[in-house]
């Protein structure tokens, strides 16, 4: 079984996990994703040798980024980012992460799925575990002015009619995990800011971004 699972199966998610299948097909329709490798957590843990590890992220990292390149080092798990919850926040990732410490990263992400807390919120959610070790995600890392989240939909209402957007500066790790809130935005569709959040300062986003996050959500 190879360690670095082959680009025509990343749109799988049974193999891929949920989170690098969607990046995979949004990679297909022309967004630009930050490039990514996936490795098979199943595969990863069974190499007896370094010999075999070692090469695999090696090669795979080759195609993504230049040697000195720092990157993310994600989970990509079937049970994220499903239609019944999203696990936002729960696995393990780690970001900055130098080369040379990716099968490290790789394994403290495939055990944070047995952590307390992701038991805790399973239980919450009324769900089990797949007992499959998620997939692990390699990103090259994107020094960010600002990161948030974009929903086409009010995420609390559900209503269609309004975009949500939630932001912070630097990267969105804190605002997903839920240590901030970020500054937030209400959005119509026809692209008037109806109602706007800030954190005590400059907003972290102008309003010409702002639309422009709202219509590619859309």
């Amino acid at each position: 079984m190879d360690i670095v699972i082959k680009e025509n199966l990343l749109r799988d998610p049974a193999r891929a996990g949920n989170k690098a299948a969607t990046l995979a097909s949004l990679t297909s329709a022309g967004f630009d994703i930050p490039p990514f490798f996936v490795i098979d957590s199943q595969a990863f843990m069974s190499a007896s040798e370094e010999s075999r590890i070692e090469p695999a992220i090696a090669n795979a990292l080759c195609a993504i980024c230049d040697r000195d390149s720092k990157v993310a080092v994600r989970s990509s798990s079937v049970e994220e980012d499903g239609a019944q919850s999203s696990f936002a926040g729960q696995f393990e990732s780690f970001l900055f992460v130098e080369q040379h410490r990716i099968p490290e990263m790789t394994m403290r992400v495939i055990a944070s799925a047995h952590g307390d807390h992701i038991e805790t919120y399973r239980k919450a959610t009324g769900q089990s575990s797949s007992g499959k070790p998620p997939a692990v995600m390699v990103q090259k890392m994107i020094d960010a002015d600002a990161a948030g989240v974009a929903f086409a939909a009010d995420p609390v209402t559900g209503d269609p009619n309004f975009a949500v957007i939630a932001a912070t500066s630097g990267t969105a790790d804190a605002l997903v995990s839920g240590e901030t809130q970020g500054d937030t935005w209400r959005i119509n569709r026809k692209g008037k800011i109806t109602e706007r959040t800030a954190e005590g300062h400059a907003p972290v986003l102008n309003d010409r971004q702002i639309r422009r996050i709202a219509g590619l959500a859309c």
